[in-house]
């Protein structure tokens, strides 16, 4: 399992998530604050989590395509987002 945490400030939702997709997954935190990445980096090593890692990236412009993960996760930066229709891709099947 692949998993996106948006907006992962230092860890909180990553950390967890890599220890529950175990060694076949992988977890990729990505904030725009690189002090908290580099908490949340010392945490992960400090655990021995191989499997996750952490960017820099402003989550209104990831870049990464469509069903690239697993699943996403967004608990600390979901309430920054203005037009949240916009932002998690929801689309008009009508």
């Amino acid at each position: 399992m692949n998993v996106l945490d948006i907006g992962c400030s230092s860890g909180a939702s990553a950390l967890p998530a890599a220890e529950r997709v175990g060694l076949q997954g992988h977890v990729l935190g990505v904030d725009l604050a690189e002090r908290l990445l580099a908490i949340a980096r010392d945490k992960a090593a400090r655990r021995g989590l191989d499997n996750i890692r952490f960017e820099t990236g402003d989550m209104t412009n990831l870049g990464f395509s469509d069903g690239r993960f697993d699943a996403v996760i967004c608990v600390f930066a979901i309430f920054f987002v203005r037009d949240l229709t916009r932002q998690v891709g929801t689309k008009n099947t009508k």
